[in-house]
């Protein structure tokens, strides 16, 4: 198994950092479409802490009350019984896209191929918690960051989003 790791590894989270971002697109286009989900987001500006509801159409930073790209995405998960009564809400880590690829997803049609890699390549992540530093997505240390956390028993887990 070790050898296997050590020869295939970086391959491996190659493939699942593909599938996340594949992930992510797929939802997003579903939110932008109408259909599914809400296509509304949690943002939080990162000077002041206060959260606001924006468009997912928004592609952070964005500017905060100081007139400086402080506006993250707050990417809030929780869990859920069979009944759907939710429960332990909460922030589970802040996204944002490097100022390149802010600038290239602006110009890029919603149905260009090149956008999931886009999103994929240039989205930084970091925990919630003050004073963490911001890393790609497509490193491999952030999936310490994104991992979400296990469900207590008879629940699941479940992307929060505004109502």
């Amino acid at each position: 198994m070790q050898t296997f790791l050590n020869k295939y590894g970086i391959y491996l989270v190659v493939v699942l950092f593909a599938l996340v971002a594949l992930v992510i697109w797929i939802n997003a286009k579903r939110a932008s479409s109408g259909t599914g989900r809400s296509n509304m987001g949690f943002f939080i500006d990162e000077e002041t802490g206060e959260e606001s509801v924006r468009s997912l159409s928004e592609l952070p930073p964005l500017m905060g009350k100081s007139g400086r790209p402080t506006v993250v995405r707050a990417m809030k998960y929780g869990f859920a019984d069979n009944s759907d009564k939710r429960s332990d809400e909460r922030t589970v880590y802040l996204t944002k896209f490097t100022p390149e690829v802010q600038e290239a997803l602006k110009t890029l049609p919603e149905n260009d191929p090149k956008r999931p890699e886009l999103f994929f390549s240039g989205q930084l992540v970091r925990s919630p918690q003050p004073d963490s530093k911001w890393i790609l997505l497509n490193n491999p240390a952030s999936q310490a960051i994104t991992v979400l956390p296990n469900p207590p028993a008879g629940k699941r887990i479940v992307l929060i989003s505004p109502k």
